[in-house]
C-alpha cells in the first residue's frame, strides 16, 4: 500500500505567524465583514485563508508554492517576533 502525501488544504494568504501578533485577550482576531457589515472574533485558522489558495486547481494539488512560502516564513517570522517583542518591551525598533 502506498503512502498518500498529505497536502495543505487551508492555505493562508497572510501567515498565521504574522496574524498572531494581532490577537486580542481571547486569543482571537477582531474582524469586520464588509459583506455582512458586522464584527466578530475569529481564530487565526479561520481567517485570511482559502482552500488550495496557491494551487492551479483543487484537482491538481502539489503544494509546491505553499511549501516554498512556508520555508520563507520560517526564515523571516523569527525577525518579526523579535521586533514585536522589543516593541512590547519598550525598546526602540
Amino acid at each position: 500500500m502506498k503512502n498518500k502525501k498529505k497536502y495543505t488544504k487551508n492555505q493562508h494568504v497572510i501567515p498565521r505567524g504574522y496574524l498572531k501578533n494581532f490577537l486580542n485577550s481571547h486569543k482571537k482576531l477582531n474582524c469586520f465583514s464588509l459583506k455582512r457589515i458586522n464584527h466578530s472574533e475569529r481564530k487565526t485558522e479561520k481567517i485570511c485563508s482559502h482552500n488550495y489558495a496557491y494551487e492551479a486547481s483543487p484537482k491538481f494539488v502539489d503544494n509546491i508554492l505553499e511549501n516554498h512560502l512556508a520555508k520563507l516564513e520560517s526564515k523571516y517570522l523569527p525577525y518579526i517576533d523579535k521586533i514585536v517583542k522589543n516593541y512590547n518591551n519598550g525598546k526602540r525598533v
